[in-house]
């Protein structure tokens, strides 16, 4: 028989004659109602196609085994910040294996009293309803393991995306776990109480953890200093609020022709102090002859930039908002340019 294969080239033919090797043994025990040597066999085999796949695959194993490896480094960057997670994994185990052994053999007794409902007339609905009690109890113990396995796995990508990092904003962390943002909220929140972060705590407005006692102090100090200053602003336009009150309207109509003249003037220096420059050698002629601002096109290269400021020691100022297209050539390397920018030496 021909080995099968997937697109990876892995060959899985071993799987399928060990899958045929479980169906006959189960056949086999159906007839002879040896139970007990079905739970051996189906075992054995378990294993030794676990052994047969390492010693196939030794390149796959050996890939697991290293991202494990990496996990557990990454964990360790801060080991005292994060909780021993090893006892919930062995409860959700034992959930799941104990709630598929009471839901089976729930089941089994479900539909055995189900047939001897309909063969003899034997059996009833207390039976029954114990026999369908026990199995949804079941069905809920796997329920509860598996969640509480995605939940310890989650864990590990927060941690992961933690780094060596003692804080993390949310959409990261919901990012790392392809979940939403309020869904990593409650999830945070559940492992906080639970002691997976020993120190973990989250910022007031809810859009960052941090994990570190520290690390929150200084968040919260820095907090505090802000609200301080933002006070502090607030009572000074307070202030200057109640002295504009106190000034006459003759006085504050002087003041403010004062102010527009000043600036006025001021807009009037920069505008007779501004000149373009279209090349190099116009660029060099303006800078070294006529004190002021110039404006001219860059192409946005950092070695334009450099030259200038080694030929002329002129630096560029502002690129402004509302450009104007002097020219449609670098002024220094006379390439394609769409930008205009002020220059300026400082004297």
């Amino acid at each position: 028989m021909d080995k099968k294969s997937y697109d990876n080239g892995t060959d899985f033919s071993f799987v399928e004659q060990k899958v045929r090797e479980v169906q006959t043994t189960i056949e086999n025990a159906v007839k002879t109602s040896n139970y007990q040597e079905l739970n051996q066999s189906i075992t054995k085999m378990v294993n030794n196609t676990l052994k047969q796949y390492q010693k196939e695959h030794p390149a796959t194993v050996q890939k697991k085994t290293e991202h494990k490896v990496m996990n557990q480094k990454i964990q360790e960057t801060h080991p005292e910040l994060y909780g021993n997670t090893g006892g919930e994994k062995v409860k959700d185990i034992l959930l799941i294996v104990f709630g598929g052994l009471l839901s089976g053999s729930m089941a089994i007794g479900l539909l055995t009293v189900q047939i001897l409902q309909a063969v003899i007339g034997h059996g009833g609905i207390t039976s029954t309803a114990v026999t369908l009690i026990g199995t949804l109890a079941g069905v809920g113990m796997i329920y509860g393991g598996c969640t509480g396995l995605g939940r310890l796995k989650r864990f590990k990508k927060y941690v992961q995306a933690l780094g060596d990092r003692t804080y993390c904003d949310f959409e990261r962390l919901a990012g790392a776990v392809g979940r939403s943002v309020k869904f990593v909220k409650k999830d945070i929140r559940f492992m906080i109480q639970k002691g997976w972060f020993l120190e973990g705590q989250t910022d007031q407005k809810e859009t960052c953890l941090i994990t570190s006692t520290e690390t929150y102090r200084q968040y919260t100090e820095t907090q505090k200093a802000l609200e301080q200053r933002n006070e502090e602003e607030c009572r000074k336009r307070q202030q200057e609020t109640e002295q504009q009150k106190q000034i006459s309207p003759e006085v504050q109509e002087v003041l403010d022709t004062m102010q527009k003249d000043m600036l006025e003037r001021a807009r009037a220096h920069r505008e007779a102090h501004t000149y373009v420059a279209r090349n190099y050698e116009e660029f060099g002629e303006i800078v070294n002859n006529k004190p002021g601002f110039i404006k001219a096109m860059w192409c946005g290269d950092r070695a334009c930039e450099d030259k200038i400021k080694e030929d002329f020691q002129a630096t560029s100022r502002c690129m402004p908002f509302e450009q104007e297209q002097l020219s449609d050539v670098c002024v220094c390397c006379g390439k394609p340019a769409k930008k205009m920018v002020y220059w300026g030496r400082a004297y």
